[in-house]
């Protein structure tokens, strides 16, 4: 049965790898609070700017689009599902352009007043399933965002351009054995935020340290450690040189390790605490005009 790559998994995908890889397994988690209030907020926001779009216009509803659906004369085609060699699109807007009647372009609504380079990846993605539907190249989009409804022309050449090695990469991810799983900061408001916590405690799994991003966390596994106990047996206490003015203060992910290890709290260097005769001198000096009295 071939996998169907949908736009939830595609955007998943920029987010977190093993999310994508789940998502393509079938897997379905609990969604958390904030990811139940994005998708009412980009719902209402959508149906908002939607009725905006569509005043005063003809537009039409084809329940299975055709290149022979491009021949009316409609103003807007909404499209509410497009599948094409195994991807598939919710909901497509193509907007007929008023400089080419025989043109059209891509219509996106976006509740945020500044996108990122994932929104334009998610045009290209939808530019890419309309070109194998309908059999037309659609480069641009306009994005309508923001309080204000703001218009906006993306350009989606590169993009498109670079399409084909993304999806290529999204399907060997979901034909391999043991995809990479690593704990990242979207975790926080993941439907699988329970099941991969256990996993990584299961495993001793570095990407516990938060902080440590990927990167550090392959160094380390190319050195032969994938678990936090042997991560933790690499710390060494560093001496600073005598003539260091402004010493650096580095983060030891090592140490921290450690200190998950054996349940303590450690201190790398000499902390200078304040001592108790300071105290009444500075309180004094906060209370400085309390001790004066009011000026008269």
């Amino acid at each position: 049965m071939q996998t169907i790559l949908t736009e939830r998994i595609f955007e998943a995908w920029f987010n977190c790898p093993y999310k994508s890889y789940l998502l393509l397994k079938g897997r379905r988690g609990t969604q958390s609070e904030y990811e139940q209030h994005a998708t009412r907020a980009n719902a209402l926001y959508e149906r908002e700017a939607f009725d905006r779009l569509i005043a005063g216009k003809h537009f039409i509803r084809p329940s299975r689009p055709t290149p022979s659906t491009l021949q009316d004369n409609a103003d807007l085609l909404i499209i509410k599902s497009v599948k094409a060699d195994g991807l598939q699109s919710d909901t497509v807007v193509l907007e007929r352009s008023t400089r080419k009647p025989n043109g059209l372009q891509l219509v996106h609504f976006h509740r945020y007043d500044e996108f990122d380079a994932k929104t334009k990846w998610l045009l290209a993605f939808r530019a890419l399933i309309v070109r194998r539907t309908l059999h037309i190249s659609r480069t641009k989009a306009r994005v309508i965002s923001g309080r204000e409804f703001c218009s906006q022309t993306l350009h989606l050449s590169n993009a498109i351009n670079k399409m084909g090695q993304m999806l290529r990469r999204i399907k060997d991810l979901a034909a391999s054995k043991i995809p990479p799983f690593f704990l990242c900061s979207h975790c926080d408001v993941c439907e699988f935020q329970t099941s991969c916590h256990a996993r990584a405690v299961e495993e001793d799994n570095l990407s516990l340290l938060r902080g440590m991003g990927r990167v550090r966390v392959e160094e380390q596994n190319r050195r032969g450690i994938f678990t936090l106990h042997q991560y933790s047996h690499t710390f060494r206490t560093r001496r600073l040189p005598k003539r260091v003015k402004n010493p650096s203060k580095p983060r030891y992910f090592a140490l921290q390790a450690r200190a998950l290890r054996d349940n303590k709290v450690y201190f790398h260097g000499n902390p200078l605490l304040p001592s108790s005769s300071a105290w009444p001198t500075a309180l004094r000096k906060e209370n400085k005009v309390s001790e004066l009295g009011p000026r008269l």
